[in-house]
């Protein structure tokens, strides 16, 4: 309601690294029942992807893993530990259209 869209939001530098990502999110699959622990604003928000639960900590995908303020409200929305691995930010734009529907 009200959102711009997410292609122009997300347009920011980001973070400049050669280093390749962690994770490859447009091969990975992931549940739908982990995807749905993260409501569709903190996504945008903070462009982070839930990938796998691990006991009482959140796998998740995101440009920049040492973002302490998108970790803590991972930690702070799903009461759980939070930890991140680095994701490429096309690919992290592709999953959040592909599963949050624009």
């Amino acid at each position: 309601p009200g959102y711009p869209d997410i292609r122009v939001a997300l347009t920011g530098t980001g973070v400049q690294t050669d280093a390749p990502p962690d994770v490859d999110l447009l091969r990975v699959r992931i549940a739908d029942e982990v995807l749905n622990l993260l409501p569709t604003w903190l996504v945008r928000q903070y462009l982070v992807i839930p990938l796998r639960q691990e006991g009482n900590t959140l796998v998740v995908a995101i440009e920049d893993p040492g973002n302490a303020e998108a970790l803590a409200a991972v930690r702070d929305h799903t009461c759980m530990e939070a930890r991140a691995v680095r994701a490429d930010r096309d690919a992290l734009i592709a999953r959040y259209t592909m599963h949050y529907r624009l």
